[in-house]
């Protein structure tokens, strides 16, 4: 079966590479090299970019923990390929696993008292748009930090852990006025031990993408229902690049 393309290849793209970096992908995620198997991932679909390796892509951050970057990519894929009959049962398990991932999501409510000008409130390091308080919105189960600079000073912070599908309101009180002399301390997260339990997800990934270069076509299908680890060369069907 072969998944088709909502638009043409692009003239600047090397498939031969995207195959080389596409093959690197699927020997990474054999070992269970996650990270390695999504860098891998990202370079083959940024040298030729098809639809299917955004599958990958979005199985691979789904097992590092990257939840809401994994719907993204699932509904990139959606976006990206064709809607025509042939893409349908990739189209339906993308939609599919976007549900069921988004119901992981953690939920997040940020509000600073004592939020003044020119305060630059930040999550994970990453500045906020608006000043708070701010709607709810997603992050990804697991460890999160909250401060906010001032005068490019943290001057409060705090540490949370949050679980599958937690919602969570943090309130973070500011001082009014903050002595330039004085640290300010925080409280460290506290870290879990790793069980593993990442790798043994309830959910499962399948009929992902395909690089093909000098007619070699590859496929992989990895984590089973029941959380094992299986690489199928063909038996869910042979997904080929038009």
């Amino acid at each position: 079966m072969s998944i088709a393309r909502a638009d043409g290849p692009k003239s600047e793209e090397d498939p031969a590479a995207a195959a080389q970096a596409f093959r690197a992908g699927v020997a990474a995620a054999q070992a269970g090299r996650w990270k390695e198997a999504l860098d891998a991932f990202d370079l083959s679909y940024r040298l030729r970019r098809h639809p299917n390796t955004l599958l990958n892509i979005a199985g691979a951050q789904a097992q590092t923990g990257k939840l809401v970057e994994a719907v993204e990519s699932y509904k990139r894929f959606l976006a990206e390929s064709a809607n025509a009959e042939e893409n349908q049962p990739a189209r339906k398990a993308a939609t599919d696993y976007a549900t069921g991932l988004e119901k992981r999501f953690a939920h997040l409510k940020v509000e600073v008292a004592n939020f003044i000008q020119g305060d630059i409130a930040r999550v994970d390091g990453a500045p906020l748009p608006e000043q708070p308080p701010h709607e709810t919105f997603n992050l990804n189960p697991g460890e999160h930090s909250i401060d906010v600079l001032r005068n490019d000073r943290v001057i409060v912070a705090e540490h949370f852990t949050l679980a599958d599908g937690e919602s969570k309101k943090v309130v973070l009180n500011a001082p009014l006025s903050v002595d330039p002399t004085t640290v300010l301390s925080t409280t460290a997260p506290a870290m879990p031990d790793d069980d593993g339990s990442l790798l043994e997800a309830w959910w499962f990934w399948t009929l992902v993408g395909v690089v093909v270069a000098a007619g070699t076509v590859t496929t992989i299908a990895l984590v089973s229902a029941d959380g094992g680890s299986s690489v199928d060369g063909g038996s869910l069907g042979t997904v080929g690049v038009p």
